[in-house]
């Protein structure tokens, strides 16, 4: 029976141990508890998907013109990579091995921003309607001066905000409809994900399950496939590609095969790096 391979393939990841979330026993959040073989993400918009067998060989050698006489396999590596050309927040944070931070009223995150305004009457600067009800943070608040092309055109540095909101600078009278970039942080208590990339944590290992199809020769029936990997440790490396022409940034994943048990093994059973099944009813 010979088989035709094209389809995409589905990917999941599940753990493959227990999870406290205490400490730095965690997945993806501290605090958030794994049962083993439990689902952790799901990928559904791969667009391809390549698995790589290799092993080293090397050979006695002798005789007139030194031929090889015996080969000696091993070193024997299997590799799985996969292109999404989706991504979301766990699924970079499996990639870079980091920490997923919810913003929290314990735990509130600083978010940039910048925003134009203009100087109203008697050179006030008011920026509650800006703020537009979230949190200013007070002490870092910069400004310059901006033109009709929004050229910067005036340094103002550090700004002095009161608990009304109202601006002032140093040595700088502001002028009515005048126009100032005002440069400034907010913090979020809701609303906000970071996904926190430290020096210290790695990409995890995970159990791989990949649904797929393979197309039979004999009567171009297409028949199920699974691919395994019950015991993958994901290589921590990652290549953001961000520009507004040409085709949007794609995510690598790739996946290091190691021994392993395939869920429903007996205990005891033959450890395996890979399987492929192919449903044939």
């Amino acid at each position: 029976m010979k088989f035709g391979i094209r389809s995409a393939v589905d990917v999941v990841f599940k753990t493959t141990r227990a999870y406290s979330g205490e400490g730095q026993d965690y997945l993806l959040k501290k605090g958030m508890e794994w049962e083993k073989g439990e689902p952790v993400l799901y990928f559904d918009s791969l667009k391809m998907a390549t698995t790589e067998g290799t092993a080293e060989t090397v050979y006695a050698q002798g005789g007139a013109g030194n031929p090889k006489l015996i080969a000696w396999e091993g070193d024997k590596a299997v590799t799985f990579t996969f292109e999404d050309a989706l991504i979301s927040a766990e699924g970079i944070s499996i990639l870079t091995g980091a920490d997923l931070i919810d913003a929290s009223a314990s735990q509130k995150i600083r978010v940039h921003k910048k925003a134009v305004v203009q100087v109203g009457e008697n050179g006030t600067l008011n920026f509650t309607d800006v703020l537009d009800g979230e949190t200013l943070v007070r002490d870092e608040v910069f400004g310059f001066i901006v033109d009709a092309n929004g050229e910067i055109v005036e340094r103002l540095g550090k700004a002095t905000v009161n608990e009304s909101n109202l601006i002032t600078f140093t040595g700088r009278t502001l002028v009515k409809s005048e126009s100032v970039l005002i440069d400034y942080y907010v913090e979020k208590s809701t609303g906000v994900k970071e996904i926190s990339i430290t020096p210290d944590k790695f990409a995890g290992y995970f159990y791989i399950e990949g649904d797929t199809l393979f197309r039979r020769q004999s009567d171009g029936k297409d028949l199920a496939a699974q691919i395994i990997i019950p015991n993958a440790k994901i290589q921590t490396a990652f290549n953001f590609s961000m520009s507004p022409s040409g085709d949007p940034s794609t995510f690598e994943f790739t996946a290091d095969a190691f021994p392993g048990t395939l869920a429903g093994d007996p205990p005891g059973a033959e450890k395996r790096m890979y399987a492929l099944r192919i449903l044939e009813d």
